[in-house]
């Protein structure tokens, strides 16, 4: 049998627990329930102008 290895990323509020974080909590189980490794990788959310997106998006690598 293959490994099946997932990670799953998520920009989290801090202090702040809701719909979103449920959903890929719900996720990351029902992928573990199916037999895949799975990982979360939270990174806490801000805010930042435009130009700096990029930059910013690199830290998911």
């Amino acid at each position: 049998m293959s490994i099946r290895t997932v990670v799953v990323c998520e920009a989290q509020v801090p202090f702040v627990t809701g719909g979103a974080e449920y959903h890929v909590r719900g996720l990351v189980e029902q992928l573990r329930t199916r037999g895949y490794l799975t990982e979360l990788i939270s990174v806490p959310f801000k805010w930042t102008p435009k130009g700096e997106l990029l930059s910013h998006a690199a830290a998911w690598r």
